[in-house]
């Protein structure tokens, strides 16, 4: 319940993140095993975006989170391979 209303609240504040909220964010969620698609859809849009700022920790820690919880986002995968 809590990781619910987390993952709500913060899908509405996702645009305003950059790329290290994102990545954080995707990682948090995933190294608990929350497998919340809308969440993770909801990074996939600004993670697009800002692809240009993200490091190479981020590029991973992103591509790691996703992988870890089975979520192919084709457009945010192919971007970050």
């Amino acid at each position: 319940r809590v990781a619910s209303a987390t993952s709500t609240t913060t899908t509405d504040r996702m645009s305003e993140m950059g790329s290290r909220g994102l990545t954080n964010i995707a990682w948090s969620f995933a190294i608990v095993q929350n497998k919340h698609r809308p969440l993770f859809d909801a990074i996939s849009a600004p993670a697009l975006r800002t692809m240009h700022e993200f490091n190479d920790q981020d590029l991973a820690n992103t591509s790691w989170a996703f992988a870890h919880i089975s979520i192919n986002h084709g457009p945010l995968m192919h971007a970050l391979s």
